[in-house]
């Protein structure tokens, strides 16, 4: 390189060298260019370098060409770790936005056929409508919720599922009304209920315990006596009732059930047994030794009397009681009872006292009356 030179008289102002066409082959020593960008280190950024300043003369300036400097270009960021760049880019959140007010829901009312007079099948077959509009309802809330849930995009649709057609009811004949079953009619048919199957006119053993197990009534009471009595059985048909004594005596009553006869027998066997002495129970005594003896028979045995002493005369009069526990002691001894002291000992309890005050040893009564009189006193000793 050429040594500096000290200009005599610089000009004043020196207007710049035009550019020449060509280049020279002297390197340019001008202002080096910026360095390439350095590879990236982990840590730190690149150094940058130096750049050297040569100060030229006027006259080396002459025979040089100054290429004008390279823009700087500017350095690409340095790649950040691996775990930086997968991490989600912070988003701003959206501005809220309102959803529009909830429309009203419009209420879908089932298009249904007026109905015409109620039938069954009609009002069974409108069932089926009042599912739908109320599954049309619930979808309709469905649906208004996962429009909102998205932004409040649009209104759900009202659009509900069609309904099923009603069948229209058929026409039927209004029914005329049952016409009311006769007495007679009526009688027939309960009797026939417990009549025994060889002979449909009479209720034998098994069809009373039937009858009487149906009404709720014991019958072990005077009550089957008591029914015997009012129907004026025929003697010698116990354990056993007929149509035609039904039929007879249980029309002014209207009896033709199991309920009035269950009323019927019990307001008269409380007639019967209260506690004055009547014609009717009298009338009703004598019936059961009639009712009770087969025919041709003179007297009961001793055991059939007592039971039925115990059913009939007991409950009303004490002392028939204490002579019921008498002739049950006597065992196989009391062997038999006629008409006369069937008779006689009703009207002996009627008239005598329970504790035999006033009993009278020269009345006539029959011996075991008063073999029984003589029991009792020395009972009470």
């Amino acid at each position: 390189m050429a040594p500096k030179r000290k200009a005599a008289n610089p000009p004043a102002a020196a207007e710049p060298a035009p550019k020449r066409s060509t280049r020279s082959s002297v390197a340019s020593t001008s202002v080096a260019a910026p360095p390439a960008p350095a590879p990236a280190k982990k840590a730190a950024a690149p150094r940058k370098k130096k750049q050297e300043v040569v100060e030229l003369t006027s006259s080396d300036a002459d025979d040089m060409i100054v290429e004008e400097p390279r823009p700087k270009v500017k350095k690409a960021p340095a790649p950040k770790k691996a775990a930086a760049a997968t991490a989600p880019a912070a988003v701003k959140p959206a501005p809220a936005v309102k959803p529009p007010p909830a429309a009203k829901k419009d209420k879908v009312k089932p298009v249904v056929e007026k109905k015409k007079p109620a039938v069954k099948s009609a009002s069974k077959a409108a069932a089926p409508v009042s599912v739908a509009s109320t599954s049309a309802s619930a979808s309709g809330s469905n649906s208004i919720d996962q429009g909102y849930g998205s932004g409040g995009q649009g209104l759900p649709s009202t659009s509900t599922t069609p309904l099923p057609e009603v069948p229209k009811p058929v026409k039927s004949k209004p029914k005329s009304p049952r016409k009311p079953v006769s007495w007679e009619q009526g009688l027939k048919d309960w009797f026939a209920e417990y009549a025994d199957p060889d002979d449909p006119n009479k209720i034998a053993g098994d069809g009373i315990e039937r009858m009487f197990e149906e009404m709720d009534v014991s019958m072990d009471g005077a009550l089957p006596f008591v029914l015997a009595y009012k129907v004026r059985a025929q003697p010698g048909t116990f354990g056993s009732y007929h149509f035609d004594d039904f039929q007879s005596h249980f029309r002014e009553p209207k009896v033709n059930s199991n309920a009035t006869l269950k009323a019927y027998l019990t307001a008269a066997e409380k007639a019967l047994f209260s506690s004055a002495s009547t014609p009717d129970y009298r009338e009703f005594y004598k019936f059961v030794w009639t009712y009770v003896k087969e025919e041709g028979q003179k007297s009961l045995a001793g055991e059939m009397a007592s039971a039925l002493w115990g059913i009939v005369l007991a409950p009303k009069y004490k002392l028939a009681k204490s002579f019921v526990e008498y002739t049950t002691s006597l065992g196989a001894n009391f062997k038999g009872v006629s008409s006369d002291v069937w008779t006689q000992l009703l009207e002996f309890v009627e008239s005598t006292d329970e504790n035999l005050a006033d009993y009278n040893e020269m009345d006539a009564w029959p011996s075991v009356i008063d073999a029984f009189v003589e029991w009792k006193q020395a009972k009470a000793t």
